[in-house]
C-alpha cells in the first residue's frame, strides 16, 4: 500500500521540527536541496537491499550484427536481462572479465552480457532482431516542491529528521536529541527493508542445475 507524502509537506515538517517556521535563515530552496540529498542517501540504502522497491523494465530490440546497446538514460543498477525467444524467456548470464578470450559461441542467440561504461554488450552478437527485456533500478529523479513520493512505512521521517538536524547544525543549535531520534528511525527503517516478502523466505539454489537447464548449448564451457 502506497503512503504518499508531498515534498511541500516534508519541508513544512522540517521547519516545525527545527523550530524555523517563522525564519528564512534557511530558505525553502536550500531545504529542498537538502531533501534531495537525504532522499538519495535513503534511496541508495534501499536499492542496496535488492528488494525491488524501485525496479522497472524496458524492452530493447536487438539489431542484426550489433553487439553493443546503450543503457537507459536513467540507469543505476542492473537487476537482469532476459532474451525473449519463441518458446520462453531466458536469463542472460553475466560475462566475466576472465572469460574475455572465449571465441566460440554456440548459436546466434544472446546468452551473456557485460556492462561497459554507458552501454552493455551481448554475446554472441545477434544475427537478427530479438527483444531483450532489461530489468533495472533507475536513478532517482530530483524532487521539486510540487512533487510527491511514496514513503512506504515512515521513509519520510528519515528525510525529515536528517534535514532538520542539518538545519539546526547550520544555526549552531543543539541537535543531539534529534540526532538520537534519527539513528533510531534509520535503524528501524533499515530493518523493515528486508525481507520484503514474508510469505516465502529466500533459499539456497542449485545454480548448476539452473544453468544446465536454461543454457544448454548456449553457454560456452
Amino acid at each position: 500500500m502506497a503512503h504518499t507524502v508531498t515534498v511541500a509537506g516534508v519541508i513544512t515538517r522540517i521547519r516545525e521540527m527545527a523550530d524555523m517556521e517563522n525564519t528564512q535563515f534557511i530558505t525553502d530552496a536550500e531545504i529542498l536541496r537538502r531533501v534531495n540529498q537525504s532522499y538519495r542517501r535513503l534511496y541508495n540504502e534501499i536499492a542496496a537491499t535488492c528488494e525491488d522497491y524501485f525496479t522497472i523494465s524496458t524492452t530493447i530490440p536487438t539489431v542484426a550484427n550489433q553487439a553493443d546497446y546503450d543503457l537507459p538514460a536513467d540507469f543505476y543498477k542492473l537487476r537482469g536481462i532476459d532474451f525473449e525467444d519463441a518458446n520462453r524467456p531466458a536469463s542472460l548470464q553475466r560475462f566475466e572479465f576472465r572469460q574475455r578470450n572465449i571465441k566460440v559461441w554456440p548459436g546466434q542467440q544472446p546468452a551473456a552480457y557485460t556492462l561497459v561504461n554507458d552501454h552493455f554488450t551481448v554475446y554472441p552478437t545477434p544475427s537478427g532482431v530479438h527483444n531483450l527485456t532489461f530489468h533495472y533500478i533507475p536513478v532517482p529523479a530530483d524532487l521539486t516542491a510540487v512533487d510527491s513520493f511514496n514513503a512506504y512505512n515512515g521513509w519520510d521521517q528519515y528525510v525529515t529528521e536528517q534535514v532538520a538536524i542539518q538545519c539546526l547544525e547550520k544555526e549552531e543549535s543543539d541537535a543531539s536529541g534529534l540526532r538520537a531520534d534519527f539513528e533510531r528511525t534509520r535503524r528501524d527503517i533499515i530493518s523493515y527493508f528486508t525481507p520484503r516478502d514474508e510469505a516465502n523466505a529466500r533459499m539456497m539454489r542449485d545454480v548448476f542445475e539452473e544453468r544446465a537447464d536454461e543454457f544448454t548449448n548456449r553457454w560456452p564451457v
